[in-house]
């Protein structure tokens, strides 16, 4: 988390405003909203809700809001070492978060700071924190950098504070107790979720899917390989997933719609091919897709769904809905869809993977442009919810992540296929 997220976020609380706090931080709302979900996300608790348009505070925030005066207390003196300090008339409220949320370092470097000065060595904080000895050194010189102060002196011996890294030090231990204090309820849940694992995936069409298949061998690898913890998997519409993601009711989520917050980390898995589906006599290998749309009625998922996204988008390249106006319907249960193609010659626009085992009564046609729609696992920007995606990623056949959020090559046996980047995977979508 970073002093902008903080800063924002407590701007809000301030002024019971998202509007008006962006106004008094010269900041977009967009981005005040995002990071005070970023900050929601962070304490795994809602701040705020919104009724009949007016923001109120829930009693997690009401609480914050008593103590926001000691933040403010300590971020001024952080904030005061920053260029040219606070101006004499500049540690009211506004002005202190106005600057914290320019302040250039991030929460987590701070917490290495205090490791490197009570260490007395870089070499030893770097192997408490686990993390390369010379990443730790060009982050404190990055930080040096940005604050125009040098803050340690280097000898062979090890380091020591300077009178600016001792002042420095002083003002941000505080800021660090008060952030595990807010944290330790997320804390502790994601301790209690390192024993019990809650994974929501996006409904699967039904019990020969590939989805459903090999997300039970999931199950079964995970009871092997950590028999003292459990992986309770539930389903639901992507709405529904990252409702209770952001809620911390699910901890991890696999879904098929696009993550355009930086609250989440993610990991696209792979992607299958978008095709048209229908009664096999219908959906002959001759058929014209076009005509196909504008003589049928069309089942898609409703606007909580993750595949609607992809699928209205494919719709949209294929029919010209100026000249045609198609019957339409609303269908979030898949099994549903697959009786309206059967029985009533309706026409689904579904991932190939999901159908191909089905009857031989369901035929399918590519759709121009080939389009696809990518499943991704989604988890919050915290390191145990961080190691437990990890484990469900090996097990679903691919090696976790880099540090630096990178996707490596090799993958591990472990009964899964990894895709090719131009194929679908054996895990279908649905």
């Amino acid at each position: 988390m970073r002093f902008t997220t903080l800063a924002q976020a407590l701007a809000v609380i301030w002024f019971h405003s998202v509007r008006e706090a962006a106004a008094a931080l010269d900041r977009p709302v967009s981005s005040v909203a995002d990071a005070l979900e970023r900050f929601e996300s962070r304490l795994a608790t809602r701040l705020v809700y919104t009724a009949a348009s007016t923001l109120y505070l829930t009693p997690a925030a009401e609480k914050l809001r008593t103590i926001l005066p000691d933040f403010i207390t300590i971020l001024s003196g952080i904030v005061a070492m920053h260029g040219d300090g606070l101006p004499e008339d500049g540690n009211d409220t506004v002005s202190v978060l106005h600057r914290a949320a320019r302040f250039p370092l991030s929460l987590t470097f701070i917490e290495r700071f205090v490791t490197v000065a009570e260490a007395g060595s870089i070499h030893h904080a770097a192997n408490r924190l686990d993390i390369p000895q010379s990443n730790l050194s060009r982050q404190i010189s990055q930080a040096e950098q940005q604050l125009g102060r040098h803050l340690l002196s280097r000898s062979r011996n090890g380091c020591t504070l300077t009178p600016a890294g001792e002042a420095f030090y002083h003002a941000i231990r505080p800021l660090i107790r008060q952030i595990h204090l807010l944290t330790a309820h997320a804390d502790q849940r994601f301790s209690h979720a390192l024993r019990d694992i809650r994974f929501g995936t996006i409904l699967p069409i039904n019990y020969e899917s590939n989805l459903t298949s090999n997300l039970a061998q999931l199950v079964a690898g995970w009871q092997h390989a950590y028999p003292h913890q459990n992986l309770l998997i539930s389903s639901g519409t992507a709405e529904d997933l990252f409702r209770d993601l952001k809620s911390a009711t699910l901890d991890i989520i696999l879904t098929d719609t696009t993550v355009s917050t930086d609250v989440f980390e993610k990991r696209d898995l792979f992607a299958s091919e978008l095709v048209l589906a229908g009664p096999a006599r219908v959906v002959g290998p001759t058929a014209s897709v076009p005509d196909l749309l504008a003589a049928h009625p069309i089942a898609v998922p409703s606007l909580k769904s993750g595949l609607r996204q992809s699928v209205w988008k494919t719709l949209e390249t294929v029919i010209s809905f100026e000249n045609t106006q198609p019957v339409i319907v609303e269908v979030d249960a898949l099994p549903i869809m697959l009786r309206l193609i059967l029985d009533h010659d309706y026409l689904c626009v579904l991932p190939q993977d999901a159908i191909k085992n089905l009857t031989s009564r369901i035929g399918w046609l590519p759709l121009p442009y080939q389009p696809k729609v990518s499943m991704r696992l989604v988890w919050p920007r915290m390191p145990k919810a961080r190691q437990a995606a990890d484990r469900i990623i090996t097990l679903l056949g691919y090696a976790p992540a880099g540090e630096d959020g990178s996707t490596p090559e090799h993958t591990m046996d472990t009964g899964f296929q990894k895709p090719a980047m131009a194929s679908c995977s054996k895990m279908g979508t649905f």
